[in-house]
């Protein structure tokens, strides 16, 4: 039984699917700026908020990734072992959008960081070309 579980958990990671217990279910959000509404993941731990996104193969066109930090400061992101491009967002305490930029993805050992211009609290990953807010956008956060 352990080898089933074991061999079902290295799939579902390696195809890029999240494996849900009742212990730590995923949680999802809607997160809506200007008239764009996405369904978004949200990771608000430390080891969730660094797997983010990994060895993911594709992104449905209205969804994301919701990141929540526990404090405001400029939470920069790296793209290694991400497959997809990816718009990210940073977002205000006060949810304003603050920076908006374009990551590639990134397989090898020194990836670069994107680092935003102005501190943030949240963090929206959405695939590339999909997201056309603009800086200063309100944001609203549903859980």
């Amino acid at each position: 039984m352990k080898k089933i579980f074991l061999i079902l958990f290295l799939m579902a990671h390696l195809s890029g699917c999240s494996i849900s217990s009742s212990e730590n279910p995923a949680k999802f959000s809607q997160v809506k700026i200007g008239e764009q509404l996405f369904q978004a993941e949200v990771v608000d731990t430390n080891e969730s908020r660094q797997r983010g996104l990994m060895f993911r193969k594709k992104l449905a066109d209205e969804s994301g990734m919701l990141f929540i930090f526990d404090y405001i400061g400029k939470h920069s992101f790296w793209m290694k072992n991400t497959l997809i491009p990816l718009d990210i967002i940073w977002i205000s305490d006060d949810k304003k959008v603050v920076d908006i930029q374009t990551m590639q993805p990134c397989l090898t050992e020194n990836c670069a960081s994107y680092v935003p211009k102005n501190d943030s609290q949240y963090v929206l990953e959405v695939g590339a070309g999909k997201f056309r807010g603009n800086l200063g956008d309100s944001v609203e956060i549903s859980f």
